[in-house]
């Protein structure tokens, strides 16, 4: 019954995109968060979901040339950036140009909170203190897993319980500090997830993101983790745990600890511009992706064009629909917040009535919370919804465009 719900909902959405060779950016004026993409990895893992590519420094320092112009020509367009989200791949394998590029946004708008993702394997003081300088706030570090057995299933090299907590407190410098796990691992137990946990319990950390091992169509080999039976089980076990150890639930996902932490931009917006290769906006109904050629990227960005290929104007059910899927992942749905935006009730659409009457949402009137029960059907939803997302990436690189 859950797979079918989930499949109705997200087959609601045409995912078929129109290609493009570039766009001319219209004046923007526009408050929202923007995301930078980095994508250099020194590492491939299969089960990322995101457009990345093994680091390379002569490509790599082409790429931000680039990449820098392209942030200048979205900020000379008017966008006031509520929030700067940089991630990847590893950003911090090239810590310097990231702050560069940092500089380069706040010579045109001085933006506030701003977050940068690494990697347990990358982070260490000097790193966060240049990171820091820079007006860095957040940082988000990729650990995944401290279990041997785990990490080996992920294809991602041992790391230490003590390695990771001294990469945790050193990214502490800049403030505050998200770190992702990963549960639904073949072979994960509960006492998995309980060292996991209690190990980032154990440091500076501010912010606990404990997300399910999803599908990815960009890295083709990788298969589906634990039954969703045994997920359920987990998804509640590791809700418990990090609760038991002081953390509160903020979305589906995350749970932090100390001063509010600054929610990641897709939980804290409709609105979202995205630069660099492969990066998705998602602008008042247009959802447009840029490309994935690095190539290309290049060429498109000296013409003064947005490097944009696909695009899709949504209809203003989709539109409805997909922002009540972000305010759902945030555990509450505004009513009044979504239809000033589209002229539309999402209490009337369909799925959220679905929702409803299955005791999945509570509440009357203009606000509407994600229940106990509906937290991991509101989890599903958001794998299936993120795999989807890395169909239409897969499908860019494969059409090299």
């Amino acid at each position: 019954m859950l797979k079918g719900l989930i499949e109705k909902v997200l087959d609601s959405f045409d995912w078929r995109f129109d290609l493009l060779d570039g766009l001319r950016l219209p004046r923007l004026e526009l408050e929202c968060p923007l995301y930078i993409h980095v994508p250099f990895c020194s590492m491939m893992c299969p089960f990322c979901m995101f457009h990345s590519l093994p680091a390379d420094g002569t490509m790599a320092r082409r790429y931000f040339r680039c990449l820098r112009r392209e942030v200048e020509e979205v900020m000379s367009m008017g966008l006031m950036p509520t929030e700067v989200y940089v991630g990847g791949g590893t950003p911090t394998l090239f810590t310097e140009e990231v702050c560069e590029l940092l500089d380069t946004v706040r010579s045109y708008f001085k933006f506030g909170p701003t977050s940068v993702e690494s990697s347990v394997y990358d982070m260490d003081d000097s790193k966060a203190s240049e990171l820091a300088s820079a007006g860095v706030t957040r940082i988000s570090i990729g650990l995944q897993s401290t279990r041997g057995h785990a990490l080996r299933r992920l294809g991602r090299p041992p790391v230490s319980p003590e390695r990771a907590a001294d990469a945790i407190d050193a990214a502490s410098r800049v403030g505050s500090v998200n770190v992702d796990l990963i549960i639904g691992v073949p072979g994960q137990g509960e006492d998995d997830v309980l060292e996991d946990i209690e190990v980032v319990a154990s440091t500076r950390a501010s912010q606990v993101t404990i997300y399910p091992l999803m599908r990815s169509a960009v890295r083709q080999a990788w298969s589906l983790g634990e039954a969703e039976e045994a997920k359920r089980d987990l998804y509640y076990f590791a809700e418990a745990t990090a609760n038991s150890m002081g953390f509160r639930q903020e979305s589906v996902w995350s749970y932090s600890r100390g001063p509010y932490v600054e929610p990641e931009y897709v939980a804290d917006s409709f609105d979202f511009i995205g630069v660099g290769l492969g990066s998705m906006s998602h602008v008042k109904g247009l959802v447009t992706v840029n490309s994935f050629d690095v190539d290309r990227y290049g060429k498109l960005v000296s013409r003064g064009l947005a490097p944009v290929v696909m695009e899709r104007r949504l209809t203003a059910k989709e539109e409805a629909l997909l922002c009540s899927l972000y305010m759902l992942y945030s555990l509450e749905l505004d009513r009044n917040l979504v239809r000033l935006r589209t002229g539309l009730d999402p209490g009337r659409l369909w799925q959220v009535s679905l929702m409803r009457v299955l005791r999945l949402l509570s509440g009357r009137g203009n606000r509407l919370l994600v229940t106990e029960r509906g937290k991991f059907v509101v989890s599903t939803i958001m794998e299936e919804f993120y795999y989807r997302v890395s169909k239409v990436r897969a499908l860019g690189r494969a059409l090299h465009v």
